[in-house]
């Protein structure tokens, strides 16, 4: 069986859980018979683990771009259950994460700056073709991310790019946990957290919306 998948880290250069899920994914696919795992992100470092995977960068891969109609699109789909409606939905919308606002708190968790993190998410909001597709995400962190700090920072910062910009706070995410236990590697709590309330969650809420934030999307 051939599988394409698609990421934005792979180890051992990790930014974010998205990395270590990508490898605990691909290792497990790749354990069963008859797999042939194609990963593609953005830009490879060349010192990738491709003994089970092909690991392609997309910088490398010329553009080719096909227009299709909505039929086209509706037989190709259908038979993942979904209709042409959910998938122009889903692909035109454009989601990005901002973890840190901190240029030294960044490297100091990640190894490298954030600069390009923030040039980007400046080039969408400011672009008033792409801004009004775009989703700004935080996922809380306790100790990390979900400082009063940081929140009022990513806040400030986003109204500066564009007044009427969607932000959502994502609630931390005890399962994380697990991808650490299952590829042996440590994880950074000694006791992890528990969800945080409903109450808890309303007062990260209120931070952003004192720094102008006006269309949070709560769920």
């Amino acid at each position: 069986m051939k599988a394409l998948m698609f990421g934005w880290e792979f180890p051992p250069h990790i930014l974010g859980g998205l990395g270590t899920a990508s490898f605990g994914l691909t290792r497990g696919m790749a354990m069963q018979p008859d797999m042939d795992i194609t990963f593609c992100i953005p830009k490879p470092w060349g010192d990738e683990d491709q003994s089970f995977l092909k690991i392609v960068g997309v910088n490398q891969v010329p553009i080719v771009w096909k227009d299709v109609d909505r039929e086209y699109v509706q037989q190709r789909v259908s038979k993942a259950g979904m209709n042409a409606d959910q998938y122009y939905k889903y692909r035109d919308h454009i989601y990005a994460d901002l973890k840190i606002f901190d240029s030294a708190v960044h490297k100091a968790y990640t190894g490298v700056e954030n600069a390009q993190i923030l040039d980007n998410i400046r080039y969408l909001l400011c672009s008033e073709e792409l801004r009004d597709r775009v989703i700004i995400r935080t996922p809380l962190i306790p100790e990390m991310t979900a400082r009063s700090e940081n929140i009022t920072a990513i806040a400030q910062f986003l109204q500066q790019c564009y007044k009427g910009v969607r932000y959502e706070l994502l609630n931390y995410n005890p399962l994380a946990k697990a991808k650490y236990d299952y590829l042996d590697m440590e994880y950074c709590f000694d006791e992890n957290p528990k969800l945080y309330t409903k109450e808890a969650m309303e007062s990260f809420y209120r931070i952003a919306r004192d720094q102008g934030i006006r269309n949070l999307i709560i769920e």
